[in-house]
């Protein structure tokens, strides 16, 4: 496994676009998370073993109950467990991204953000993504580090 030089995921800058009166960060993660694996699976319809998500994301189980039953109620997801190893089916479709923005972004940003998450693609396929090395991202973002501090 190859050591990645810059450890820090969370970008701040993106997070200045959410309501956290509104919202709260683990909500965030998840609908991230959400928005990312649709675009991933290249559909709408999903499936990823519950357990994966909490290893994946961080966020316990019993929070995200709690969280899929909130985006199920208020936003429209469409979510169904089964089977013993307790695999979800997820459907993220359109109206679910246009209503969280709608409630959890500021409303200064909710367009634009709207728009780039429905317009959302990988580049390439996903046998393209899997050809790039950890240490290519950080050669390119060696030359940012040092101006940061």
């Amino acid at each position: 496994m190859p050591i990645i030089k810059h450890p820090l995921s969370i970008n701040f800058r993106t997070l200045e676009q959410y309501n956290f009166k509104m919202t709260a960060i683990d909500e965030v993660v998840f609908f991230e998370w959400l928005v990312l694996k649709r675009n991933h699976f290249g559909n709408e319809k999903f499936f990823y073993q519950q357990q994966r998500i909490i290893n994946e994301l961080g966020i316990r189980r019993r929070r995200l109950t709690t969280i899929k039953a909130k985006f199920i109620d208020e936003f429209a997801l469409e979510s169904e467990t089964e089977g013993r190893q307790n695999i979800t089916h997820f459907t993220v479709k359109d109206v679910f991204v246009e209503r969280f923005v709608s409630k959890n972004i500021k409303q200064d940003m909710q367009k634009d953000l709207l728009y780039r998450l429905l317009n959302f693609k990988f580049k390439g396929d996903a046998k393209e993504l899997g050809k790039y090395e950890v240490e290519e991202v950080d050669e390119e973002f060696e030359n940012y580090g040092p101006n940061l501090w």
